[in-house]
């Protein structure tokens, strides 16, 4: 339903061309779907994880974070 009503605001503001509207309603769909049936899937199988599963993943993304957050500050930094 979002994707319809973004396709028909950008027709009426003009953004959109009328020719465009099947390919780009088609993949506004498509990621609305995906976005949809991703967290189904992911609880699904955080659910099915033991307790020593779910805390490695959690301790995992915890070490990227504290590895990324550092590296994004200094891009960052850079391009001001």
């Amino acid at each position: 339903m979002f994707a319809v009503v973004l396709t028909a605001l950008g027709l009426m503001i003009g953004l959109v061309d009328p020719a465009d509207i099947p390919r780009k309603l088609g993949t506004l769909l498509a990621i609305l779907i995906a976005l949809m049936i991703l967290p189904c899937i992911l609880i699904s199988a955080w659910e099915r994880m033991s307790l020593g599963q779910q805390i490695a993943l959690a301790a995992i993304g915890v070490v990227i974070l504290t590895v990324l957050i550092p590296i994004r500050k200094r891009r960052h930094g850079q391009r001001s």
